[in-house]
């Protein structure tokens, strides 16, 4: 397993400069979510995205409930960070389960 090469790196960051709004990264894996004790932290989880390049990233995500007036408006996960450029899902797992435990201090 080898990680992309210098040029394969800029060729990658060129192409994300034009194109990251038109981006359409698909999830193939979402981890175990995993209840944080810091404040504000909620449940938290790293998802694997395939990217259009065929590259891999991982993403942390957060779960959310909005109310009004004691009533449910939305809940779901948000996306808040992408991370690396790695050439499988698997490395991807790893470093993503590797800095989510960074992060938080727990085992993930």
């Amino acid at each position: 397993m080898t990680d992309p090469t210098p040029e394969q790196i800029e060729k990658l960051a060129t192409d994300y400069a034009g194109t990251h709004s038109r981006s359409t990264m698909r999830v193939v894996k979402e981890l175990e979510a995993v209840e944080i004790a810091a404040v504000d932290k909620g449940l938290r989880r790293i998802i694997i995205i395939e990217r259009d390049d065929g590259f891999y990233a991982f993403a942390e995500q957060y779960y959310y409930v909005s109310e009004y007036d004691g009533e449910i408006i939305s809940q779901g996960w948000h996306t808040i960070s992408r991370n690396g450029i790695f050439e499988t899902s698997q490395v991807a797992e790893t470093e993503g389960r590797d800095a989510f435990c960074m992060w938080y201090g727990v085992a993930y």
